[in-house]
């Protein structure tokens, strides 16, 4: 949340605001990158199957575009170049948790639980996908409905009541 809420913030402000959440993303995104790079060398101490494992040709596929995108977020951040840092950004975060995941398959737990022990019974699977579809006619209207409703930029100076939507 520290890294990706500034950067989201400098889309949604202006002036004086934009530049301080712009200043605050690359302060975390810096404190990011160095967290995640000292994680590494901690791994391999504390935890080397994982630490084997991460560093396996699609872990580090994954980690090596996470650093890429972190390095591009803070150029985009440095250019001002808002709407695309956020991407990037989003991207960022994705390529690490893919990176964490693919470091662990095929594991949950390493040399505890594997996904398969941890899956359901195919009855509650089917159950489950049969359900999902006729879930998601219901939810996803009602989303876009909901963020239909919401939408625009409140006027700051109308009297609370009397805002435009």
């Amino acid at each position: 949340m520290r890294y990706l809420t500034p950067i989201y913030m400098t889309v949604r402000t202006v002036g004086a605001l934009r530049d301080d959440f712009r200043r605050r993303g690359m302060a975390a995104a810096l404190a990011l990158g160095v967290i995640t790079t000292m994680a590494v060398p901690v791994a391999m101490a504390d935890a080397p199957l994982f630490a084997q494992r991460l560093l396996r040709s699609w872990p580090l596929v994954f980690v090596s575009l996470a650093v890429l995108s972190g390095l591009t977020t803070q150029m985009l951040l440095w250019r001002r170049q808002y709407l695309a840092a956020q991407i990037v950004a989003a991207g960022t975060v994705v390529l690490t948790i893919s990176g964490f995941s693919a470091a662990l398959y095929p594991d949950l737990i390493i040399g505890q639980l594997t996904i398969a022990a941890a899956a359901a019974p195919p009855p509650t699977l089917k159950a489950f996908l049969t359900v999902l579809p006729l879930g998601a006619l219901i939810l996803v209207p009602s989303l876009v409905y909901l963020y239909w409703t919401f939408r625009g930029e409140p006027d700051p100076h109308a009297p609370p009541g009397k805002r435009n939507r």
